[in-house]
């Protein structure tokens, strides 16, 4: 019998680097909130291909003065098809325009519903 899985993904918090105060808000945590269904996608895709995604991820992120994700990486321990995933949806989102480059690091919660 198979058993169908939704797959909630919620993005915990947001530490930032290189940011001043004045330009860490700006959109960050809506951006990254907007990935969770892709994200959630990425879940179901990793275990349809008998991988055993963690139930919670950490990924950090080199986002451009332009709001342009440079660079997504996933820190913690993951299946490889999740990781990709997951970066490629990262690296797709647009935040908005910032006064410099700003690096994020955040965890992302995977659970069943």
């Amino acid at each position: 019998m198979t058993r169908a899985l939704s797959t909630v993904c919620l993005v915990l918090g947001v530490g930032i680097a290189g940011a001043s105060a004045q330009s860490s808000g700006g959109g960050l945590h809506e951006t990254l909130a907007s990935a969770s269904p892709a994200m959630a996608r990425c879940v179901e895709r990793s275990r349809a291909a008998g991988e055993e995604p963690p139930r919670r991820l950490e990924v950090r992120a080199s986002i451009a003065a332009s709001g342009r994700v440079r660079e997504a990486r996933v820190t913690s321990a993951s299946p490889p098809r999740l990781a990709r995933c997951v970066e490629g949806v990262v690296e797709g989102l647009r935040f908005s325009r910032r006064g410099e480059a700003t690096r994020v690091v955040f965890p992302v919660s995977l659970a069943d519903r």
